[in-house]
Order: C-alpha cells, then structure tokens, then sequence
C-alpha cells in the first residue's frame, strides 16, 4: 500500500491516469454531475496553455496582467495591434497523392 501511495505522489503519469479514471467513472455513473464539472476541466487547459507558453517564453506576462485587470481590450485574431505580440501565421495545408 506504501508503494501505490509513493507511485501516486510522484508520478504525474499515475496522477493523470487516475484522473481519467475517475472523469470516467463520474461521467458515467453521474452524468449531470459531470456537466456541473465540466468548467473544472476547461480551468485546467486553460492552466496547461498558459504554463506551457511561459515555459516556452511566449507569453508577454506584463501585456497578460494589464489586459487581466481590464486596462488593455484583448487584441482581435488576426488585428495588426503591435502591442499584441506576434501574429500566428498557419502553414498552407500540403495537399497528399
């Protein structure tokens, strides 16, 4: 029992593993439970984005706080706003024989 309670503290594939377990399980047996949840889930990508983006040194964290506390209006996809950061251009899509 030592050994599982080790396994689950320390790695994250087991805590994630668990995790989905028991979405599942919830999903299924409390269905309408699981839509009340569901926010918790979106919170979390939301929390991966911005770690993720930090981590890779994308994110202009100064810009983030002032549009947060409502000083700035998040800039439009696709606007020309300098102050907005770089703009995401998407690859054409290579069409497959």
């Amino acid at each position: 029992m030592r050994r599982v309670a080790r396994i689950l503290r320390t790695s994250l594939f087991a805590q994630v593993a668990c995790a989905l377990v028991v979405a599942v399980l919830v999903g299924k047996l409390w269905p309408d439970m699981a839509t009340d949840l569901q926010p918790l889930g979106d919170l979390g990508n939301c929390v991966a984005v911005v770690a993720v983006s930090r981590w890779e040194g994308v994110l202009d964290v100064p810009r983030a706080k002032r549009v947060l506390d409502g000083e700035q209006p998040p800039a439009a996809p696709g606007s020309s706003d300098p102050s907005s950061g770089p703009t995401v251009v998407k690859a054409p899509a290579v069409e497959r024989s």
